[in-house]
């Protein structure tokens, strides 16, 4: 792979990481508020894709912000 495939690999790759971030916090906020939303704004921008997945899939029976995001 050329350098300049890599480039674009990475930016596919940030870009869709992006979206998906995007989405689970427009989610997020469509349940629980934008005031609920706030405090996990920039962990949520931050997160690897893996835990946007398993938040994403937590968010369908979670009943609080909180929820979503334990660890337990």
């Amino acid at each position: 792979m050329t350098a300049a495939e890599q480039w674009i690999q990475q930016g596919e790759e940030k870009g869709r990481h992006e979206g998906e971030a995007g989405l689970l916090l427009w989610q997020l906020e469509q349940r629980f508020g934008p005031n609920g939303v706030a405090p996990y704004r920039e962990r949520v921008e931050q997160a690897s894709a893996a835990n946007i997945r398993t938040w994403s899939g937590r968010l369908l029976t979670a009943t609080t912000i909180d929820a979503v995001f334990t660890d337990g």
